[in-house]
């Protein structure tokens, strides 16, 4: 019900329309701080405070200078560690979830010559510039979500910013945010109407194969020694599928997903319930710090047409959205599949041995290394792998 609400706001014109853009300026004003390129002179430079501005953007997963947020520790995969650099601010930012900082909690700090040049930038404006730049930024990234008007602005820019030209219609922008946000709701509808349930179980017969070869290919290899060799078979083995999508779906009871979308409750402003969803992405993001990590949670939704490796789980994701034609099909022969979902299988596969995978071990932690052309090595694996387990099919 909640993301057929959301949708319905989505798709509203009329209603974004009429809405204009009371509720987004409402939030500038009484969250931010204000907008001084608008309210000119009567804008208070006394009430500009830096930080406080920052957390409130990022309260609402707005990075405008710093990205901050919690991931897998990428040197212990078993924990989950902290993106950013001031200590006192992440205590802060922390709090907004009930979340309290101990001295112990990993914290990863990252582009260090970045913040240092951010930071000399920074105390070199005005407050009013920075209050203006950051409050920019952030409306910038709200202008999809604006009455046709400002869309069009928006248009313009990325046209000369990006170079694209149109904007596509609003279902399709309304259904792939609605995918975003509620993909596993979504996911249960698709699931139980056009998904064959056959595809889990030939999709991992293929995997298997496609894996074996992977490993014969390691074994022939002549440049690798026999620890390298042994080292990159033991990871292939241990690499973790994730099919077409998680267990619970597959169930009438749908109690994960109430608790899952608890906090997704909707009315008809679709300004109001974008901003409801940035700030709930930010909580559940920041309480994932205390939360054991899940290796058989889905960090994509099943509706995607796409497929993952992570190597920071070092396992590998093929959505249900990209178990159908052209990719895939039960009935059609063995070879079409091969040349289909069986090449991304290897690609992915593939992945967990290119320049940023090689880089984690079997565990998901990582390992000295240097980087090359990772999507260029995985393709050129997942077809050979493809290729070859298709040779031995008679």
């Amino acid at each position: 019900m909640n993301a057929r609400r959301m949708y319905a706001s989505c798709v509203d014109e009329d209603g974004i329309e009429a809405e204009g853009i009371d509720t987004i300026l409402s939030f500038v004003n009484t969250e931010l701080g204000g907008w001084p390129i608008l309210q000119g002179s009567t804008w208070n430079n006394a009430t500009f405070n830096f930080s406080r501005i920052l957390l409130k953007l990022n309260e609402y997963w707005s990075s405008v200078l710093y990205n901050i947020g919690t991931q897998i520790d990428s040197k212990n995969s078993s924990f989950q560690g902290i993106r950013f650099d001031f200590l006192g601010y992440l205590r802060e930012f922390y709090l907004l979830a009930n979340i309290t900082l101990l001295d112990t909690d990993i914290v990863t700090v990252s582009e260090l010559e970045y913040l240092r040049n951010v930071s000399l930038i920074i105390n070199q404006q005005s407050s009013r510039t920075l209050q203006n730049y950051m409050v920019w930024r952030f409306m910038m990234s709200q202008a999809s979500n604006m009455p046709k008007h400002f869309r069009t602005i928006r248009q313009q820019f990325d046209k000369v910013f990006q170079g694209i030209n149109t904007e596509p219609s609003r279902a399709i922008v309304c259904g792939e945010y609605v995918n975003n946000i509620m993909g596993f709701a979504v996911a249960k509808l698709y699931i139980n109407e056009y998904f064959d349930q056959n595809a889990r179980n030939q999709s991992l017969e293929l995997i298997d194969n496609i894996r074996n070869v992977f490993i014969d290919m390691v074994n022939q290899s002549t440049w690798m020694d026999s620890v390298s060799k042994s080292k990159a078979i033991e990871k292939a083995r241990a690499i973790r599928e994730k099919i077409a999508y998680p267990d619970y779906l597959n169930d009438d009871n749908i109690t994960k997903l109430e608790e899952i979308y608890a906090e997704h409750n909707f009315n008809s402003s679709f300004m109001r319930n974008f901003l409801l969803m940035l700030h709930i992405t930010t909580k559940r993001n920041l309480r994932s710090l205390r939360q054991p990590i899940d290796r058989t949670t889905w960090e994509f939704p099943p509706v995607i047409v796409n497929a993952f490796y992570n190597p920071s789980l070092n396992d590998i994701c093929f959505p249900a959205g990209i178990l159908q034609l052209p990719f895939f099909h039960k009935d059609v022969p063995k070879y079409l599949n091969y040349g289909g979902i069986g090449m991304v299988m290897g690609h992915e596969i593939t992945h967990g041995f290119d320049d940023e995978g090689r880089q984690f071990d079997k565990d998901g932690n990582r390992l000295n290394g240097e980087q090359t052309q990772g999507e260029n090595i995985a393709d050129n694996g997942g077809l050979k792998e493809a290729f070859f387990v298709r040779c031995s099919i008679r």
